[in-house]
């Protein structure tokens, strides 16, 4: 379960409006909140930004799965633009669940879902924070926080 130094380091982004959304390689997802980040590679990326590399996620609104990377599509772009007809609002919280999922809940009844296997031995989820602070959540090792900017 998420452990209170990172629930707390977490709760900064409570209230911020999804500003940007974006399917990558391997159907990995990135969520942003927060202004431009111009120390960045690229000015696509905001101050937050919360996803995955390798999990498998789904987007459900009012009950009904609208968006996962799971989906048939042909192409992650065809995916990205579905993602991208999406509107998150405001992020409200973040838990885990008893078996590693971990759930961002949004002011519109948008939810985001980061599903655990238990055997990945990569991050399952992460959040790039201000000034170069990095969460990761892996099944096998549980949470950690670093840096983003230099090897761990």
């Amino acid at each position: 379960m998420i452990n209170i130094e990172i629930d707390k380091k977490i709760d900064e982004v409570i209230n911020l409006r999804c500003v940007r959304q974006a399917v990558g390689n391997s159907t990995s997802l990135s969520l942003g909140f927060g202004k431009k980040d111009n120390d960045a590679s690229t000015e696509k990326y905001r101050e937050w930004e919360i996803g995955t590399y390798s999990s498998n996620w789904r987007v459900i609104k009012n009950k009904q799965v609208i968006c996962a990377s799971l989906d048939d599509v042909e192409t992650n772009e065809e995916l990205d633009a579905k993602l991208k007809n999406i509107s998150f609002g405001s992020i409200r919280s973040v838990s885990q669940n008893e078996v590693g999922d971990v759930t961002l809940f949004f002011d519109n009844s948008v939810l985001v879902e980061f599903i655990c296997l238990s055997d990945e031995d990569d991050e399952m989820f992460h959040v790039f924070c201000p000034n170069s602070e990095y969460i990761e959540y892996n099944p096998c090792s549980g949470w950690k926080t670093g840096r983003s900017d230099s090897p761990w």
